[in-house]
């Protein structure tokens, strides 16, 4: 494991995306792929069978979610081009919490408010906007 331990270790791994997945989520998410599948009273024959079913249908949900991505349309809320992009390269689930996060961003404004210092840099103030209906709701 010592060896290996860039592999697994939060602070050699964490320049890499994972979308927020960690070993044990990853182990939990293969684990509820079958237990519909495969009980503790399963025997070894019904074991394979199912396992086979189980892999079948994470497969095809594959299968679907990757023909989503490309052939389904995404609504677009602001029309900007990071918002366009975005719904090209993220799958329709990913697009949706990535859209929710940059209609939360649209609730806040930056002012610039003195230069300041030897090298003449800006102070910006950001303070939340209350007059956009998306920054009233809840998401």
């Amino acid at each position: 494991m010592y060896v290996i331990r860039t592999q697994w270790i939060g602070a050699y791994t964490k320049q890499h995306f994972s979308a927020v997945m960690t070993t044990t989520s990853r182990n939990e998410s293969t684990n509820s792929c079958f237990d519909e599948y495969v009980q503790l009273s399963t025997g070894l024959k019904e074991f394979i069978e199912n396992s086979q079913k189980a892999l079948e249908t994470q497969y095809l949900k594959e299968v679907k979610a990757d023909y989503d991505m490309e052939q389904l349309e995404r609504r677009l809320v602001l029309h900007s081009s990071l918002e366009m992009h975005a719904s090209e390269i993220y799958t329709k689930e990913m697009f949706k919490h990535f859209q929710k996060e940059l209609m939360k961003s649209t609730c806040y404004i930056m002012n610039s408010v003195k230069k300041s210092g030897i090298f003449m840099s800006k102070l910006y103030l950001v303070e939340k906007a209350t007059v956009s209906k998306n920054c009233r709701r809840k998401y």
